[in-house]
This record gives structure tokens, C-alpha cells and sequence, in this order.
């Protein structure tokens, strides 16, 4: 299979739905009606076309530029929907027998843009859907609607029909949508974007329409959608990925294939088990023959790997070198490079917007050197970035937030705290905060967690009567009981800081995903479901939506804290963390002042 053979199959999947395409586009008079049956069919063939060379190769962060086959590549997932067993997506058919509607959510890194591009490929071949693949990050900076950018990104791709006539086929029902990373869509309108995709699947409710994101517990609103978590690689699964990499000498491959099988992924199975972190494990193995057990030390070792690549020939490699710089000025350059764009929401560059931020990142760091060479350097030499179309993006997201990360921890503490705030305010989710925890924990615990905890304590009136009782209701705002594919009971939160809070807490210090999936803290049972049926002012497939500050009744408030007990206990644990922290820092000081007291009086 190659990629002839999958344009191949496009054409005939174009020719055996024309019929189903052309009857749903209206205003043709009966004269051209076989002209224009060929311009539509022309329309969609020439856009997978062009979609198929576009997704069916992949770039990977160790051999850069270098387009891999995806299918040569691709090692399957485990997707898991809630309640049932682990399942092996071998094609797309497996998902629509699931829904009409599904968001497949995964943390960072887990191979979920990678499954969606194997997924549009799978659908051409295998379904009698015409796949539409829509990377959704495109949508930032501009004032799109979700339809006109929907139809602007297939134009690019050579689709010629006429935008009023693409619209007339979405009634039809033939046509699979692809939305991928939504998490990538900038914070002030992705709001806006989330409404859009969910109005667009009901008012053409005969499509299919598949999203990826990284987790959010505000997927449950999404009333009319499944949401399927990626899984973790299993120990074969991740021995199999590393054994279709196609890399040179093989000694080094099957020296790392057999300690990942006798030590490496027990050890190490929070990397090993993400299909990124198991690449850059296996990575940095080949260059360094040692892993390390922190995530920061863990992307330091992959950049310095990236970074002496140059003189690397002995292990297959051969990098030209643009600039000579030492590696700390590089990095240096590099992290202020990526907090400017990150803070900036830009995760994708045109070459001037490369070059502006370079010069940006120059002036501030006072070094001298040549950006078009820098530029040269980051995408040609290390392969920290890629190129995608006509746009340039890292070879993985992860890598913008850890050098955001390590930039931020280098300031003032005065510009430290503006920038950390607006971060936890605004991208509560990313993973610059995780980073930031390992590389400059006290500033994170000083600016934002002791804070903000403190704050919410006094919100809630702590320990005083009824106080789980107004937790609960400050983070969410209701309760979601579903009986569609298991019986749970879930909870919609509200975007608020305490929210976050206690989602960045749980996470940092509890070694855990606090979110709808790992930890909503479901009680199975019908009887949930047949009771407060009767509290909901309508049912809906399977579900009823309690909103919890309509309803004071004490027998649903007693079911509902009881329901979040885990969630109680995690907040009084908190509590302590947040305790010894302020007694930690507290000696600190007094140690110093001790100390300059006791200086002053020598």
C-alpha cells in the first residue's frame, strides 16, 4: 500500500457516491447537468488528491525532514469508551458503529493526530464516506466562521466547487469531518469554536464528525457526542512502534528493543508508554545511554541529543551546521523564542513570523548572530521544527511549552509572576505549568497555588457548616447522569479558577489527571439514574442534566456529596499540602532574616 494506491481508491469512492453528492446540490439547470455532475465529482477528487499527499506522510522528531510513510509508521491504538474494555482500532469502521459524533481525547503526545490522519486514509480506502480532514489550528488569527474556514481549507487543497454548492452537500449524510487538535485553537475563541462544532453536527446531523483534543472535563456538555480516550502503549505496543522505525546502525535499535523488554518500560512506563516520549526515549538512549527519570531532564536530554546531532555520523547522522553557537546560548535563544510565540498563542509560523520572533528573541537575550542562520539551524539542523505546508510548526507542541518553561524560571520574579498568572488564568491545561512545576517549583507554589488556595478557602467559608456543599457547587454548575453506553454520574465544572486550581494541584501533586475519564468519580448504578430522571426537565439519549443550583432539595444535596467524596477528601489533602508549604516558606524567611539580623548585629 502506498500512496498511488490510496489516491486510487479516492477515485473510485468519488465515483460511486457522485450520484448520492450531485443530488443534494441545488440550483442546476437540467442542460448542465452532466457538466456539472463532473465538476463536482472533479471538485472532490482533486481535494483528497491533494489531501492524501498532504496527510499520508508524517514527519518524526528523529529524522525531521524526512517524510515517513504513515502506514509504514503507524502502530495501533488502544481507545477506550467509558465502561467498556480497551479496543484495538484497527479501521474507521470501528468508530462509526460507536456514534455519529465522537471526540477522541488523549494527553499530550499519545498519537492522536497521528490516528486521525490514519483514520482519514482508512476511511478512503476501506468506507463509503467522503472524508474532509480540517486542521483546526489554522482557525486562529483570523475572524472565520467554522463553515467558511472549513471551506477555505479545502479550497486551498485544489477543491474547486462552489461554496453555496458545498454547503448544499452536507445535507446529504455522505461525509466524514476530521477535526484535529481543538485544543490547539487559541483561548479567546475557542469557546466560540466548540459551539460551532456542535451546532454544525446537528444541523447536518446525517454526517459523521470525529474530534481530537487533549482531555477537558467539559467535553460531558457535549451532549450529542461520545467521547473515546486514547490509551497508554502496552509493553508490546511500544516494542513494535520502536521496531518500525527505520534507523541505522540496527545494533542500537535492538540493544534498546531488548532492555525496553527486560527493564526499560517498567521503569520508565510514564514514557514509554506515550508513543512522543517513547521516541525521545529511545532518542536519547542512542545518544546518551542513559535516561532520566524527571520529564525536564527527560526534554533536556532529547534537545542536547537533537542539538549533537551534527557530529553524530557514527550513529547514522549527518546535520549540516548553519551557526555556531554554544548549546546554552542556543537554548537560551531558543526558550525566549518559545515563550514569545506561546505567549503570543502562535503554534505555527510563516517564514517572516520566524524571523520576526527570532529578532525578537536576539534583542532580548543581547546575542549576536545571523537569524536566517538561527532559523536554518532550528528546521534544517536539530529538527525542532518542521515544516508543514507552507507553515512551520515544532516537531511536537510539547517542546514550545517546555522551553516556554524554562525561560519563564530565568526572570525576575516580578515579570515571572505577570506572565505565570496570565498563563494559569488563560491555558490552565497546557503543559508549561507541569514544566514549570520541575524546573522552578517555588515560584509556582508562591505566585499561584498558595494564593489562590487561600483564597478559595475564604470563598467557601472553610470548615464552617454546609462548606462541601458549596465547593461542589463553586466548581460545577451541574451533574450529569447517563446510562448511553454505562451508569454514571459525571460533573460539569465551571471555567473558574478554582477549577483549575484544584485541577493543576491534583495533577502536580497527586500524579494525576483530574478530569472526565480518569477521575469523574462515576457510582454505576441504574437507581441514580431512574430517581433524578425526575429532577431533569428533559432526557436526552440516555442522559438527564441536574443544574445544581436550581435544586435545594436535602435528600439530592446528601446524594451529591456523597457522590463527591473523593472529590472532598482531595480538597482537605490539599489543604495540608497547601499548609506545609506556607510553614516551609514561612522558615525560609524567618532563616534569612535570622541571618541578616544576625549579620547586622556583628
Amino acid at each position: 500500500m502506498d500512496e498511488q494506491d490510496i489516491i486510487k481508491f479516492s477515485t473510485e469512492l468519488i465515483n460511486r457516491n457522485i450520484e448520492k453528492i450531485y443530488n443534494s446540490v441545488k440550483g442546476y439547470g437540467v442542460d448542465k447537468i452532466k457538466q456539472n455532475k463532473a465538476k463536482t465529482g472533479k471538485a472532490f477528487k482533486n481535494y483528497l488528491e491533494s489531501a492524501i499527499k498532504k496527510y499520508s506522510k508524517v514527519k518524526t522528531i528523529i529524522f525531521g525532514e524526512t517524510p515517513i510513510f504513515l502506514y509504514s509508521t503507524y502502530t495501533e491504538l488502544d481507545l477506550r469508551i467509558f465502561g467498556d474494555k480497551n479496543t484495538t482500532v484497527n479501521n474507521i469502521s470501528d468508530l462509526l458503529a460507536i456514534d455519529n459524533n465522537i471526540i477522541i481525547s488523549g494527553i499530550a503526545g499519545g498519537g492522536k493526530s497521528t490516528l486521525l490522519k490514519y483514520l482519514f486514509l482508512n476511511c478512503i480506502e476501506k468506507e463509503n464516506y467522503i472524508p474532509i480532514f480540517i486542521e483546526l489550528r489554522d482557525i486562529n488569527n483570523t475572524n472565520l466562521s467554522l463553515i467558511d474556514f472549513i471551506y477555505t481549507s479545502i479550497e486551498k487543497l485544489n477543491f474547486t466547487l462552489e461554496k453555496e454548492y458545498f454547503e448544499d452537500t452536507l445535507e446529504n449524510g455522505n461525509l466524514i469531518f476530521f477535526f484535529d487538535a481543538l485544543d490547539e485553537v487559541s483561548y479567546e475563541i475557542r469557546d466560540r469554536i466548540q459551539k460551532d462544532i456542535i451546532d454544525l453536527s446537528s444541523k447536518y446531523n446525517k454526517n459523521y464528525y470525529l474530534v481530537t483534543s487533549r482531555p477537558n472535563e467539559n467535553f460531558i456538555g457535549w451532549n450529542t457526542f461520545s467521547e473515546i480516550e486514547v490509551q497508554n502503549l502496552t509493553k508490546e505496543k511500544s516494542k513494535n512502534l520502536i521496531q518500525k522505525i527505520d534507523y541505522f546502525p540496527i545494533e542500537i535499535k535492538n540493544k534498546f528493543l531488548e532492555e525496553l523488554d527486560s527493564n526499560l518500560y517498567d521503569e520508565y512506563k510514564s514514557f514509554a508508554s506515550n508513543p512522543l516520549l517513547l521516541t525521545i526515549m529511545f532518542l536519547s538512549f542512542s545518544f546518551n545511554g542513559n535516561i532520566s527519570r524527571k520529564i525536564n531532564g527527560f526534554y533536556e536530554d532529547a534537545f542536547e541529543a537533537l542539538y549533537r546531532r551534527h557530529d553524530a555520523s557514527k550513529l547514522g547522522f549527518k546535520r549540516k551546521k548553519y551557526l555556531d553557537l554554544d548549546i546554552r546560548d542556543f537554548k537560551d535563544i531558543l526558550s525566549c523564542f518559545s515563550l514569545l510565540s506561546y505567549f503570543d498563542g502562535c503554534y505555527e509560523y510563516s517564514s517572516s513570523q520566524l524571523i520576526e520572533y527570532i529578532d525578537k528573541s536576539k534583542k532580548i537575550t543581547e546575542k549576536e548572530f545571523n537569524s536566517d542562520e538561527f532559523f536554518l539551524e532550528m528546521y534544517k539542523s536539530i529538527n525542532i521544527l518542521i515544516k508543514d505546508g507552507l507553515r512551520y510548526v515544532f516537531s511536537h507542541r510539547t517542546f514550545q511549552e517546555y522551553f516556554c518553561a524554562v525561560y519563564i524560571s530565568k526572570l525576575s520574579m516580578n515579570i515571572k509572576s505577570g506572565i505565570i498568572t496570565k498563563i494559569f488564568n488563560e491555558k490552565p491545561l497546557d503543559k508549561v505549568l507541569d514544566f514549570l512545576f520541575e524546573i522552578d517549583r517555588q515560584s509556582l507554589e508562591e505566585i499561584i497555588i498558595i494564593p489562590y488556595f487561600e483564597e478559595i478557602k475564604m470563598q467557601l467559608n472553610y470548615n464552617e457548616d454546609d462548606w462541601e456543599w458549596r465547593y461542589i457547587t463553586f466548581l460545577y454548575k451541574e451533574i450529569i447522569i447517563s446510562n448511553k453506553h454505562e451508569e454514571k454520574v459525571s460533573f460539569l465544572n465551571y471555567s473558574n479558577n478554582a477549577y483549575n486550581l484544584m485541577n493543576l494541584v491534583i495533577r502536580l501533586y497527586f500524579q494525576s489527571e483530574w478530569r472526565y475519564g480518569s477521575s469523574k468519580y462515576e457510582q454505576s448504578t441504574n437507581e441514580i439514574f431512574a430517581t433524578y430522571a425526575s429532577f431533569s426537565r428533559e432526557e436526552y439519549r440516555g442522559r438527564v442534566n441536574i443544574k445544581l443550583d436550581e435544586y435545594s432539595d436535602k435528600h439530592l444535596k446528601r446524594d451529591i456529596i456523597q457522590l463527591s467524596e473523593i472529590k472532598i477528601k482531595e480538597f482537605i489533602k490539599a489543604n495540608e499540602i497547601i499548609n506545609n508549604l506556607k510553614i516551609k516558606y514561612s522558615n525560609q524567611e524567618k532563616t534569612l532574616t535570622d541571618i541578616l539580623l544576625s549579620n547586622s548585629l556583628d
